[in-house]
Formats: structure tokens, sequence, C-alpha cells
């Protein structure tokens, strides 16, 4: 069971616990989102492992980072890769969004290389993978958005030969 001030994801966005309520005598918690203040959530604790998961910690996002190069990319066809994008960013995982990131990135990378043009589904994906993975690391580790991206990526940049 979360408490007050837990900070918690929900739906990929960071949010804060700010109340714990019953309705109907079932009891509910009230979050916060942090990018939109305004904007209040209530959820069953009942759902809570549905719905919620705690916010990784400092430790667990540096060893994930320290491990980068061991998470996979996505080795699937062009056809089916929208599909398993999506079924990462329904995962509950930062790893699943490490995936999402490197996959993307690589496969960009490899296009500029030969002049092509970037995929839209690879961009799209991508920058949506960052923007969860990035708020999620700037509120874990008290830094802001751009040291989040740029953590990441001297991470990224320092194990992926594009040769």
């Amino acid at each position: 069971m979360y408490k007050i001030n837990d900070y918690v994801i929900y739906k990929r966005e960071v949010c804060v616990v700010k109340d714990l309520k019953k309705i109907n005598n079932q009891d509910y918690y009230t979050l916060e989102n942090k990018e939109d203040t305004s904007l209040k959530i209530s959820i069953p604790v009942s759902q809570e492992t549905q719905l919620l998961r705690h916010l990784a910690t400092f430790d667990e996002i540096s060893n994930t980072l320290d491990h980068i190069n061991e998470i996979p990319t996505l080795d699937i066809n062009e056809r089916n890769l929208e599909e398993q994008y999506k079924l990462l960013l329904q995962g509950t995982t930062i790893e699943n969004l490490i995936k999402i990131i490197k996959t993307a990135y690589i496969r960009n990378e490899i296009r500029k290389n030969n002049h092509k043009h970037l995929s839209d589904t690879d961009t799209s994906y991508q920058e949506l993978a960052e923007q969860f993975l990035f708020n999620e690391i700037a509120y874990a580790m008290n830094i802001s958005y751009d040291a989040a991206k740029e953590l990441v990526f001297n991470k990224l940049v320092n194990i992926v030969d594009l040769k």
C-alpha cells in the first residue's frame, strides 16, 4: 500500500499520492500528476498492483543504465515493429523504454549513415519512450529532464557500434 507523498507511476506518468479516501465504502488513492498539478486522479486501492508502481529508485536506474548494453534491441521485421513498440510501452519497466529508445536510435542512425530518411514509426515511438523515461529518471535522481536525457544518451553512444 502506498503512503501519502509517495511517488508512483500511473500510465507512464510520474504522480504523487496526495490523499487516501473512501468513496462508496472503497479506498481510493488521489494522485497528482507532476507535469500538470491541476490533474487529480482517483485510483481504487484494490487495483493498485495493476495500475500503479513505485517510481524507480536512484540505485535501480543507475544499475539499469550501467547494464544498458545487456538490454537487447528488437530484432523484428518492419511490419511487426509498431505492434512491438506498443506492447513495450504498455509494460511497467524502464528496461522496456530503453529497449524502444535503443532500437529506434540504432535503426535511425543506420538510416542516417546510409543517407536514407528516418522512420516515422521509430522516431515517434523513440520520442514517446524518451519523454516517459527521462521524466522518471529526472524525478528519481533529482536532476533536470535534459540531464536525464544526456545521461541516457551518453550511455547509449558508448555501446552502439553501427559499423
